[in-house]
């Protein structure tokens, strides 16, 4: 659904919070609850006060398909109409991000860094590299090594507990066998 262009005569008493009730317009509708909020958050990041009519009515009676009678609208001051309409109608653009590798230095070596820990997303250096595949900085090795031993440990001791549960066991029947006779 696309934002309104117009209607700026249409005015609702419901718009208590954001100034004078009479001054809010339509400003748009959906029944898109990920796209309503979507256009909320903006206005909200552009500090554009609005109010939301019919969103919870709306929540209460959807059904599978959404509520196709209660569609939830979007209203704004006068004042803010024109800027709203522009910042709902403009196309996203994305933000050209400069690649962190390049700026990447490995915590423990303090070289340039080749890559990123599969594990923790670290910076890992080519000594790093060179000593693991997948890369995994030296931290990460570490954890693996402690984690491998404590499994080791653990299945240490439910082995011990199965040979002594065995063992009480077969001294408890022969206890029994012993009493029975």
């Amino acid at each position: 659904m696309e934002p309104s262009d117009t209607n700026a005569a249409e005015t609702t008493p419901e718009g208590a919070g954001v100034g004078d009730p009479q001054q809010l317009v339509f400003l748009a509708e959906s029944s898109d609850p990920v796209e309503f909020a979507g256009w909320r958050s903006l206005l909200e990041g552009a500090g554009i006060g609005h109010a939301m009519q019919g969103m919870h009515h709306a929540s209460l009676l959807a059904g599978p398909l959404g509520n196709p009678a209660i569609v939830p609208r979007l209203l704004v001051t006068q004042a803010d109409l024109s800027r709203a309409q522009a910042l709902l109608a403009a196309e996203p653009v994305a933000e050209e991000r400069p690649s962190t590798l390049e700026a990447g230095v490995c915590p423990q070596h303090q070289a340039p860094a080749v890559g990123a820990c599969d594990r923790c997303g670290t910076f890992v250096c080519r000594a790093c590299a060179a000593e693991t595949s997948p890369l995994v900085c030296e931290r990460c090795v570490h954890l693996e090594e402690r984690d491998m031993e404590e499994r080791r440990e653990r299945a240490r001791q439910r082995k011990r507990r199965f040979v002594i549960g065995l063992l009480v066991f077969v001294a408890l029947g022969f206890a029994a066998s012993l009493l029975i006779r």
